[in-house]
């Protein structure tokens, strides 16, 4: 690992992640007051929607302008979007830069996904995922705490500190990245990488669609969790937002502690797909869990919520190191259409979340969430490890 080249791409991981996670759990009870809770889903299936065009088309906007200053660009414009939020009460200009904010971070972490790859090799994928994974993810550990603190004062204060999150993360972008070497996207359509992904018998690009696959459930777990979790734990059960942030803390450690030793694992001992079985197993036995839950002590909750994140943390990270060890930094559109997993749950998951709400309780919809990751098995026991 070329550590002078890893370490702005380590600095604006973290404080971009610090950003994200100052706003992702607060948001669907923030759009909630502007909307009402019934069209929340709506609202993340719509920014969820445009971010899957801006994704696809990103490729050719790094042709045109370079990843450097497209990552610059996109960056200002979703500090100054934050800004906006903080500032700005009027309902229709509050839901368009609501929706704006979702797509830019989106497509910033593409932009550094396609960095972190270009200084990877594919003997320590793993170790370069899961560090850059745990530095990014340490900031998320700490986010939901600051977050649950300001939102019991007002949304905006949430927004104003997340924006001022990414004024270090510009400082690098814009003053260390182009010591990386600006690469070229190999040239192909989304058609034909859509064809060699899914119509493949075998060989690396079968495996590549298999990762693709565990992409999309485990960003719909994510989805389900982000905006439905608060929703439950705020609305339903009637948990202040600073004890939610207490026991958000205590769930993400998982991401942080986790990550880094099981790239090292996969990379030198085990392999990906012992313990991608192992995580979705858990992930649908805790998110089922969730559903029979109801007042239980404060205890309980940070216990199911921990281990649903031990399953999230090392399924991420091995999914991460698997796609990537098939791939490499010139294969932006395959990067693209996994980055879409997270917009393409985030869309699928709200229409089902609202058919499930219209004949049950928020808590039935983790109960199906728990069988939906069952289904992952299927990809998941057909890996085959890359060592």
């Amino acid at each position: 690992m070329r550590t002078r080249r890893f370490l702005p791409l380590a600095t604006t991981s973290f404080f971009l992640s610090l950003h994200l996670g100052l706003i992702a759990y607060v948001g669907s009870s923030f759009i909630a007051r502007v909307v009402g809770v019934s069209f929340v889903g709506l609202v993340y299936a719509c920014a969820a929607a445009f971010t899957l065009v801006a994704v696809f088309l990103l490729p050719r906007v790094i042709k045109k302008i370079g990843i450097h200053t497209a990552t610059i660009f996109f960056s200002i414009a979703l500090f100054f979007i934050l800004f906006g939020l903080a500032q700005f009460a009027i309902r229709p200009l509050v839901l368009v830069l609501f929706i704006l904010s979702y797509i830019l971070g989106v497509v910033v972490k593409f932009l550094l996904d396609l960095y972190v790859e270009h200084v990877s090799d594919d003997a320590h994928t793993g170790r370069i995922r899961g560090l850059y994974l745990t530095i990014g993810n340490s900031a998320w550990l700490c986010a939901p705490f600051i977050s649950g603190i300001l939102v019991e004062q007002s949304f905006a204060q949430v927004y104003a500190v997340a924006a001022l999150a990414l004024v270090p993360a510009l400082f690098a972008i814009i003053y260390h990245l182009p010591r990386l070497r600006d690469f070229t996207i190999r040239e192909s359509s989304l058609g034909d990488t859509l064809t060699k992904i899914w119509c493949a018998r075998r060989g690396s690009h079968l495996q590549v669609a298999y990762a693709l696959m565990l992409d999309f459930f485990l960003n719909f777990f994510y989805a389900v969790m982000v905006i439905y979790l608060p929703l439950l734990l705020h609305d339903a059960i009637g948990m202040s937002w600073t004890t939610i942030g207490i026991l958000f803390t205590i769930m993400l450690t998982p991401f942080v502690i986790l990550q880094y030793p099981l790239g090292h694992l996969a990379d030198t001992r085990l392999g990906e797909k012992e313990i991608i079985v192992g995580s979705l197993i858990i992930m649908a036995l805790t998110s089922a869990a969730i559903a029979f839950m109801g007042g239980a002590p404060l205890f309980v909750w940070a216990f199911i919520l921990f281990m649903s994140r031990v399953g999230a943390a090392s399924l991420e990270v091995m999914k991460e190191s698997f796609l990537f060890k098939h791939i490499d930094e010139h294969d932006a559109l395959i990067v693209s259409i996994s980055r879409n997993a997270m917009p393409f749950s985030y869309l699928i998951a709200p229409i089902i979340a609202t058919i499930i709400l219209s004949f049950g309780s928020i808590s039935t919809l983790f109960f199906v969430l728990g069988i939906v990751l069952l289904f992952a098995l299927i990809p998941a026991t057909r890996l085959r490890d890359a060592r």
